[in-house]
């Protein structure tokens, strides 16, 4: 992960805890927005396919009706 250190770097240098925390609420806040965004595309997804659903179904009927 960017500016995460690998498990060989802390093994050699240690692990400042404070900088460590810091950086761990920084990934959970970006992963935080990442999933809000995938719910708002999923919600868009599934009010598209609704509406899709329900034009076929129209269609169908017209199409029955000939």
């Amino acid at each position: 992960l960017p500016e995460i250190p690998s498990a060989e770097q802390i093994a050699k240098e240690g692990l400042p805890m404070a900088e460590m925390m810091a950086k761990q609420m920084q990934k959970i806040e970006e992963l935080t927005l990442y999933v809000i965004e995938l719910e708002k595309k999923n919600r868009e997804l599934e009010t598209r396919s609704a509406r899709l659903n329900d034009i076929e179904a129209r269609l169908k009927a017209l199409e029955e009706k000939k």
